[in-house]
């Protein structure tokens, strides 16, 4: 095969009104504000280039929320917890020039300084020591918590500004199961 710098493909695995909301809204649609700090690599939108692991991913994020919507349905709550409908894995293209043009920091095995980066972003602090300053684009392996290690045959990209996010361009309409994929 000869190099042309084409585009790949990435999965991001989530549930049904969130798929159709991104893929619908796009390019708006991924709302940084929402994204959770409590992640490996900071508040981010997180893919991965494996569809095995965005489905699992999906699945749990399935059962998490419908664990949700069941309690909050049996407890007449008044909160608002909407049904998920369903796991849903959503892919995107991202074309490597586009990619290449930002600031980006890649962990290719789970080093010690990926652990250290790991650490300080699960402790919610911004990657670059600064108010809001966060890279662009973050590459590596996903952390285990109980033993600080890696899990393996799993990554994730994670992308943390409007610029990062702007690359993703919905490559099909989003992969839905009911409940699983």
């Amino acid at each position: 095969m000869v190099w042309g710098n084409d585009s790949f493909i990435v999965f991001h695995g989530t549930v049904g009104p969130f798929a159709d909301a991104i893929v619908q809204s796009h390019p708006n649609a991924i709302d940084l504000k929402k994204c959770s700090h409590d992640t490996d690599f900071g508040k981010g939108f997180y893919v991965t280039r494996i569809w095995e692991h965005a489905v699992s991913h999906a699945n749990e994020r399935y059962d998490d929320l419908q664990d949700e919507f069941v309690r909050a349905a049996r407890s007449s709550s008044s909160l608002l917890v909407s049904d998920p409908e369903c796991a849903a894995v959503i892919p995107f293209e991202v074309k490597l020039d586009l990619l290449g043009s930002l600031e980006t920091l890649a962990f290719v095995q789970p080093i010690s300084y990926w652990l250290d980066f790991v650490r300080h972003c699960r402790a919610n602090r911004n990657h670059k020591m600064s108010a809001d300053s966060y890279y662009d684009v973050v590459y590596g392996p996903m952390f285990v918590p109980t033993d600080n290690s890696a899990i393996p045959d799993r990554e994730q990209i994670s992308f943390h500004s409007p610029s990062a996010t702007a690359i993703l361009v919905p490559a099909g309409k989003p992969v839905r199961g009911k409940p699983k994929l």
